[in-house]
Formats: structure tokens, C-alpha cells, sequence
């Protein structure tokens, strides 16, 4: 089995998506799998992991001191049984750390900071 290491691609920690991923699709790849990183520590402080529910999750390259970021928001049931709610998260990769909308003080600027940058909007929005 021959590996190709590919220029921007391989940045000296060895993984499949390193490994397999081509020039076009490496960020991609490198997004989609902090993606299912970030859905599977989330579901690890859920109550009920298995009942989780995503919408709106979106991957943030890394930035000036910042690193990669997933922002979105989850559902899952609560100690009741019942679902709780869709609430907003922020997962932090180089800490492997979910901060959750229900418990982190002062969330509104963590999501600020984290996941609306302005600046970078790729939906359409306003550009401060």
C-alpha cells in the first residue's frame, strides 16, 4: 500500500483524513471529520446520548490565536424523558471541550467570539 503525502495536506500528525485526502479536498475532509468529533463529544454530556439531534452545525477554520472550531446547536432528552430543547454549542478541538448554552456564564459572547465572526459570514449576513 502506497501513501501520498500531498503538499498543504499532511501537516506532520499522521491520520486517515491526512493520509487520504487530496489537494482539492483536504479541508474539507479535515472539516467533516472535526464535524463527527464534535457530535460525538457532544453527545457525551448529553443525559441520553443516543438521543441527540443536530441542526445548524457549522465548522470555523482556525484563526489568528484561535483554534478550529465547531458551532451548532443540539436536542436530547432530559432526566424526564422529555426532549429538552434545542440549545446552542461550541466545541473547542484543541481542548476536545464542549461548552454548552446552559452552562457556561455569559454564553452569548463564547458563541460571539467562537461562531458568528462577523467578518467571515458565510451566510449572507451583515459584515461589521
Amino acid at each position: 500500500m502506497t501513501a501520498l503525502f500531498l503538499g498543504g495536506c499532511y501537516d506532520g500528525e499522521s491520520s486517515a483524513v491526512d493520509i487520504e485526502c487530496r489537494e482539492q479536498d483536504c479541508r474539507e475532509a479535515k472539516a467533516r471529520a472535526l464535524i463527527e468529533a464534535s457530535k460525538e463529544a457532544v453527545r457525551q454530556v448529553m443525559k441520553d446520548p443516543k438521543s441527540a439531534e443536530f441542526r445548524d452545525v457549522k465548522y470555523h477554520a482556525a484563526r489568528w490565536t484561535n483554534p478550529p472550531v465547531v458551532c451548532g446547536e443540539v436536542n436530547a432528552k432530559n432526566s424526564y424523558g422529555a426532549m429538552a430543547g434545542f440549545e446552542r454549542f461550541v466545541y473547542v478541538s484543541d481542548k476536545n471541550e464542549v461548552r454548552l448554552e446552559s452552562s457556561v456564564d455569559d454564553f452569548r459572547m463564547t458563541w460571539w467570539i467562537w461562531c458568528e465572526r462577523p467578518e467571515e459570514s458565510t451566510s449572507g449576513g451583515r459584515k461589521n
